[in-house]
């Protein structure tokens, strides 16, 4: 799963009449769906495309070839699934196969050069990297265990209550504006209809996170909180928010309100969203209208503090990626931007400049 602008694929020589077909043959006779779709590799990149341009596609795959994404191993330096998971044996030859020749042919190397890229950072990068970002282990040489888990990171996707890996639908480009994935209650489906390239839009995320997560930056449309623990000065209470984006309060029809518990004096929210390029009321009304009711008195100002830390924090890291050169560092400072931009996205009132996304 990648980038469709900022991040080329390499061109890893799927022929469409060979690899292609072969496992899209073992993919229908499983119950998969994939009408009007073909994988092939244009100006340097893998990506899927409409067979008839303009006509509808379909993709789908069948809970039965959705597994676990902890399911998986190595062996032999190939990614197999686990002797210890519990699906057919056809289904096993099925997925085993369809990584061998597609999902880890192409994105092993996808994975390995993410990891290499923030390895050869400069030091006052890794060393901003680590004591602000939460990065740690992440700045070893990779290993091949590293790699997969970057791998696995990429391409996995929450399915009643479960994460899993899916073949086929991997393999869509992302936008921030494609077509998103649709959980059904017999499987992921994928469909619509495209002039050129079929893009998907992968998840909810941020621009910094869609970086951390799968290797290249995106414009996207929100803006979330980074991980912060925060006290109020007289040490009364303590606010932890975490970005756990997919714990949204089940009590409200709006999904994005997200998930608050209390414990004595500390409060913990999963997220908080900051920017919104598409509407920036929503962040701040979100905030005062479920989540500052919670906190109580003396909370006001507690959106605008995290909004300025989250702020001066890209800030701090583009300013410092400018100082070095290098396609890693041109990706972090691009997502960097990104995240800033987002950022910016939240405002009261019913003005909106005419420029708005």
């Amino acid at each position: 799963m990648r980038n469709h602008a900022l991040h080329l694929k390499g061109s890893v020589g799927l022929a469409a009449d060979t690899d292609w077909y072969d496992i899209l043959s073992s993919f229908r006779a499983l119950g998969g769906i994939a009408d009007n779709v073909v994988l092939r590799v244009e100006n340097g990149r893998r990506g899927l495309f409409p067979i008839i341009q303009d006509q509808p596609f379909k993709l789908f795959i069948p809970n039965a070839l959705l597994v676990g994404s902890d399911q998986f191993e190595l062996k032999d330096a190939q990614v197999v699934l686990a002797q210890t998971a519990d699906v057919l044996p056809e289904i096993r030859a099925f997925i085993d196969d369809y990584n061998a020749r597609i999902a880890w042919k192409g994105g092993r190397a996808e994975a390995e050069d993410f990891l290499t890229g923030l390895y050869e950072l400069p030091d006052p990068l890794r060393n901003f990297l680590k004591d602000k970002f939460y990065f740690k282990t992440i700045f070893e040489k990779p290993t091949i265990v590293q790699i997969l888990d970057q791998f696995i990171t990429s391409r996995q996707y929450d399915h009643k209550d479960q994460t899993v890996l899916f073949p086929f639908l991997e393999l869509p480009n992302h936008h921030p504006k494609g077509i998103a994935f649709e959980s059904t209650e017999t499987g992921v489906l994928l469909e619509g209809s495209s002039k050129s390239e079929i893009f998907a839009s992968y998840s909810v995320s941020d621009a910094w996170s869609r970086f951390v997560n799968y290797g290249f930056p995106s414009r996207e449309r929100r803006a979330f909180s980074d991980l912060y623990s925060v006290t109020t000065r007289d040490g009364s209470r303590s606010i932890n928010v975490r970005k756990a984006t997919q714990e949204i309060d089940p009590s409200y029809d709006d999904s994005r309100v997200p998930q608050i518990s209390q414990t004595g004096s500390k409060v913990d929210i999963s997220y908080l969203l900051l920017g919104d390029r598409a509407d920036p009321m929503i962040p701040v009304n979100n905030f005062r209208n479920h989540i500052q009711t919670q906190l109580g008195k003396g909370s006001d100002e507690f959106f605008e503090t995290l909004s300025y830390i989250n702020k001066m924090k890209f800030w701090k890291l583009y300013n410092l990626c400018s100082r070095y050169n290098g396609p890693m560092i041109t990706k972090m400072k691009l997502a960097c931007q990104f995240q800033l931009e987002a950022l910016d996205y939240a405002w009261f009132g019913n003005w909106v400049p005419s420029d708005v996304e």
